[in-house]
């Protein structure tokens, strides 16, 4: 094989790969959703409203897709601002200063986050998934702490054992756990044990 023919080929192949490169690595944003599979967002849902001093949620979603990493990519509606990361888990929690920001630009406003799944194949990425979802930030606070039960599910467990159901005094703008105030009850409680002015439990 002569030289020049041996050149032609591997002109041919890099031409190649850097059609790949370029297709997946520019183009990705605008690929139809037919052309990839769609994972599943678990939270948070489609529309979601956050309230303004809520802590940094967790992204979570399932991917069947055989993707290894993903990216999280955050279009908002003012013209070349986005917020992109990869992550290599099916999880992900936005840094406070990431979230705080990412909160200011969806005041009252919608914002797109797009999940895309993919694995490297001979170090070129290859998308495999995709799911889009939109969030926005509300202007009204919640303005005070959040009383819950922590039950463990199912339903039916839980009634067999009262004793494992906690209740919690939550603060949504810590990042901390809500700090049990109640637990070890033998019997059955609910929001009825409150009298109607919230005084007493």
């Amino acid at each position: 094989m002569s030289n020049r023919i041996k050149f032609i080929i591997l002109f041919i192949v890099l031409f190649i790969i850097l059609i790949i490169v370029l297709f997946n690595g520019i183009f990705y944003p605008f690929l139809p959703d037919s052309f990839l599979k769609e994972l599943s967002i678990i939270y948070p849902f489609d529309d979601s409203l956050f309230p303004p001093e809520i802590a940094s949620p967790t992204f979570r979603w399932d991917d069947k897709s055989g993707a290894n990493s993903w990216i999280l990519r955050f279009e908002f509606q003012e013209p070349n601002e986005l917020i992109e990361v990869q992550t290599s888990s099916m999880e992900w929690t936005p840094k406070r200063d990431i979230w705080e920001s990412a909160k200011e630009r969806t005041l009252e406003k919608r914002a797109k986050v797009t999940i895309l799944g993919f694995k490297k194949i001979v170090g070129v990425k290859r998308f495999l998934s995709k799911k889009t979802i939109s969030i926005k930030t509300s202007i009204d606070e919640v303005g005070a702490p959040i009383f819950y039960r922590d039950v463990p599910l199912p339903f039916e467990y839980a009634v067999d054992h009262k004793d494992e159901i906690k209740w919690r005094l939550g603060d949504i703008s810590s990042d901390e756990p809500p700090p049990v105030i109640l637990e070890n009850m033998t019997v059955c409680g609910n929001c009825h044990s409150f009298t109607a002015d919230g005084n007493y439990l």
